[in-house]
């Protein structure tokens, strides 16, 4: 579960991202924790949790200094309870 939100661009690094929720009671205390962090108009995103694999960021923009930018990036992960 994590903030679904641009203003949160480091999400893990501000605590806007919960792992391992196993039961409706962690559920509901993981959002609360979200809500409490991101204020009353929270949105949150609940996705299944992947345990290994590869992590990708690709984005682009067109910048008034350099034109066209691009940025890629690739790194393994993997996630031990």
């Amino acid at each position: 579960m994590k903030i679904n939100s641009p203003h949160f661009s480091h999400k893990s690094d501000l605590g806007a991202v919960l792992l391992n929720i196993r039961t409706q009671a962690e559920a509901e205390r993981a959002f609360r924790k979200l809500a409490a962090l991101g204020g009353e108009e929270t949105e949150v995103l609940v996705q299944s949790m992947v345990t290994r694999g590869r992590e990708v960021i690709l984005g682009g923009k067109r910048d008034q200094s350099f034109g066209p930018i691009v940025l890629f990036g690739l790194g393994a992960f993997s996630w031990r309870p």
